[in-house]
């Protein structure tokens, strides 16, 4: 199978471009001129330089090939403008879709997120793909609208899949490098309670949901949540991580808007030197929303199996962390 990958230098899409080329797939990576290329290159993925905002790059990358994963997209960014995050992760989307159609390609499938659903009203209540997605923050109202673009774009003319992802982690995640430094030092804090909870999935079981996608026909037209398969309160997660690292459990905890109001000072401090904060009101939502997904319908359509523990999950990135002696 000939594969076009949008984001493939990402963490997701280079354990992905990796997996595909063990078993025999030609891969293209849509790469821009700055991507460290160094894994694809060891993987040896074909590189086609665009981006997916050049409609044009991704007409010329998309040719002759039967699938596209797009994976590429906008994340983290704070002090930017929020049309930022509707260029890349809304446009962008309809740019694929219509190279796509214009290159006669047999499947689409769209990384999308959790952060999709919004506003949960039923903190309790389990999220399955028929929730209502509503009151979105900037990152999931451009994920969301851009799963709208794609099913306008590809309806009854194209198969498409969409994963909404949740958090992933695994060997490779940067992402929490600065948490277990903190750890060490015995002065990360817990923010709120602690209780909320959250289920992130292993970067290698992404992969593995995805190819299932590409090799079975019924995940066309469907959406599917792609979450770890276990409940764990933050409390949990930051308590295995210190004893990972062998050092003492998190024991402050500060109120949620002492730390939202420190949020907002550090986003207009950084704002002013136009660098990105170490801290925002976006990065302890991670620590104050309680979520519980389902992955009942990508189980029982697609066989799905978890492969990864979020014990194996939190052990193995603290283990890269240390051969990278970051921690």
């Amino acid at each position: 199978m000939k594969i076009l990958i949008t984001g493939a230098t990402g963490f997701v899409g280079t354990v992905l471009s990796k997996k595909l080329r063990s078993r025999g797939d030609e891969v293209i990576a849509l790469v821009r001129k700055t991507s460290n290329i160094s894994e694809l290159e060891k993987a040896k993925v074909e590189l086609s330089y665009g981006d997916v905002t050049d409609y044009e790059s991704l007409l010329k990358s998309s040719k002759d090939v039967d699938t596209i994963v797009h994976i590429a997209a906008v994340i983290h960014p704070v002090n930017v403008d929020e049309s930022f995050y509707y260029k890349a992760n809304t446009e962008g989307t309809r740019n694929v879709a219509k190279a796509a159609l214009a290159n006669n390609v047999k499947h689409v499938i769209y990384t999308s997120s959790v952060t999709a659903y919004g506003e949960i009203r039923n903190e309790s209540k389990e999220i399955t793909e028929d929730t209502e997605c509503v009151n979105q923050g900037i990152y999931g109202k451009s994920k969301y609208q851009g799963e709208l673009a794609l099913k306008e774009e590809l309806e009854g003319k194209i198969p498409y899949t969409i994963f909404r992802i949740a958090r992933v982690m695994g060997e490779g995640d940067k992402s929490l490098v600065i948490v277990a430094k903190l750890l060490k030092k015995s002065i990360f804090p817990v923010i709120g309670n602690g209780m909320t909870t959250m289920m992130p999935i292993h970067v290698e079981d992404v992969g593995g949901a995805i190819i299932l996608a590409l090799d079975k026909k019924e995940s066309y037209n469907q959406i599917y949540n792609l979450t770890g398969g276990e409940l764990y309160t933050k409390k949990q997660f930051l308590n295995e991580m210190a004893e990972k690292l062998n050092v003492r459990k998190p024991w402050l905890f500060i109120p949620v808007p002492l730390m939202t109001f420190f949020a907002i000072i550090c986003e207009k401090l950084f704002l002013t030197f136009s660098k990105e904060p170490p801290l925002s009101r976006k990065k302890i939502k991670f620590f104050i929303l309680n979520r519980r997904y389902s992955s009942k319908k990508l189980q029982e359509q697609l066989g799905f199996k978890y492969e990864h523990s979020m014990s194996q999950i939190i052990a193995e990135m603290i283990e890269w962390y240390k051969e990278n002696q970051w921690v």
